[in-house]
């Protein structure tokens, strides 16, 4: 992930703003993916690049200032622990987390009664991998040979 701002005055709020843009990008990302950040699962964060692109008058400033993972690790976020906190807190609302994390629950529940409903019928033998798979959106072919593999080694 690459964001980059054109700015032609030079403000040392362009930090702050780079923050706001990443934690803005990073709340719609989380949103498209409909990721349960209150879940128990690793939610994937992608790698974020920041550049701001000064054309301004040259007073010595720099031309491109990047915001390396180290600079905003070591420098930035631990001394603005509780302002970014808040930052983030206003981006995510209690009611949209608890619809993502009931809709993630359901989910997965849904997945696992597919996987039973999947391993009675790889017992019974009558279906293919492929026709068991069908049956189910929740699972894919390559789901369903895994619960076949599990299934036939511990028998």
């Amino acid at each position: 992930m690459i964001l980059v701002e054109q700015q032609s005055s030079w403000t040392m709020n362009i930090i702050v703003r780079a923050l706001m843009y990443l934690i803005q990008t990073y709340h719609d990302y989380f949103e498209e993916q409909d990721a349960d950040l209150y879940g128990s699962k690793k939610v994937h964060v992608p790698e974020a690049e920041l550049y701001v692109i000064y054309t301004g008058e040259r007073v010595s400033r720099p031309e491109t200032i990047s915001f390396s993972k180290e600079f905003f690790r070591r420098k930035f976020l631990q001394s603005r622990e509780k302002e970014i906190i808040s930052i983030m807190m206003t981006l995510f609302d209690e009611e949209k987390i608890m619809r993502t994390h009931i809709a993630s629950e359901k989910k997965e529940a849904s997945k696992e009664t597919a996987q039973k409903a999947a391993e009675k019928k790889l017992k019974v033998g009558k279906m293919s991998t492929e026709e068991i798979a069908g049956c189910f959106s929740e699972l894919s072919v390559e789901e369903v040979q895994e619960i076949e593999k599990r299934l036939f080694q511990t028998t």
